[in-house]
């Protein structure tokens, strides 16, 4: 593992612990930690080549208290970048409208981007708006508080049956929908399913 989500994820998993790789594509469970970044799997379904890479979540764990941040060195290098771009004082329109946040748990990592404007000075009328991606059973638990600090949401469907299963998708899917309405928040509904 050479990410601190790596390291965090390997730290909480156990024997059963049910991971999926590249969309779904591929299902292993845990055999067994060898170490604190080595593991023995057992493939459980596949369908073909699994490419370096490849996304990875885990199916049967609470990972809203995994350590680690939501943003990555290179995703906080990619955000100052476009943010960069909105502290341009020749142009009273920001150039970035939106600014999107992956694997979103909690309210805390919504924070971070706001805790990074903050430091990197970006008033107000220059920030761009939020949008969350919500794609984990953590972040439905927390949508409440999601909701209240971001400007809209995306529901990725796909990962979304992932995290809770294929059969629950439609329900929630209309859950967030409906709260995005009463809240006056933009909502995306995203991704395939069912590939």
């Amino acid at each position: 593992p050479d990410t601190q989500s790596t390291l965090a994820l390997f730290k909480v998993l156990h024997k059963h612990s049910l991971l999926d790789f590249a969309d779904g594509r591929h299902t292993c469970k845990v055999v067994r930690k060898v170490s604190s970044c080595e593991l023995v799997l057992r493939v459980l379904r596949t369908s073909g080549y699994l490419s370096g890479h490849a996304g990875v979540s885990a199916r049967n764990l609470d990972l809203s208290t995994l350590d680690c941040d939501c943003m990555t060195e290179k995703d906080i290098s990619n955000a100052k970048w476009a943010l960069g771009l909105n502290k341009c004082d020749d142009d009273k329109n920001p150039v970035v409208d939106w600014i999107n946040l992956s694997f979103v748990r909690n309210e805390r990592d919504v924070f971070e981007i706001v805790d990074l404007m903050n430091r990197l000075n970006i008033s107000q009328s220059r920030r761009p708006k939020i949008c969350v991606k919500i794609e984990t059973a953590e972040s439905l638990r927390r949508i409440d508080r999601i909701l209240e600090l971001c400007d809209g949401i995306m529901v990725a469907r796909g990962d979304l049956g992932l995290a809770i299963g294929l059969s629950r998708v439609p329900y929630v899917q209309k859950l967030l929908v409906r709260q995005c309405r009463e809240a006056n928040k933009f909502v995306i509904v995203a991704t395939g399913m069912l590939e």
